[in-house]
């Protein structure tokens, strides 16, 4: 009896739930994981970056004004 991998397709930033994990390979489950820890990694960065940027612009704004 061979296992059947999960191969439908998914929205770019959705996870998976604790339900869709049952019936994975180990490997598929590694993988998995990894891509939801890099997808909300990049999204910290993002909203750093942001943030960053803001509070570079206001600094910018409160020189211009003296």
């Amino acid at each position: 009896m061979a296992l059947k991998r999960a191969t439908y397709a998914r929205p770019l930033g959705q996870v998976l739930g604790p339900d869709e994990y049952e019936g994975m390979s180990v490997t598929a489950k590694l993988k998995a994981r990894a891509q939801e820890k890099q997808m909300s990694m990049q999204i910290l960065v993002v909203v750093v970056v942001a943030s960053i940027q803001l509070r570079t612009l206001m600094t910018e704004k409160g020189k211009d004004s003296m």
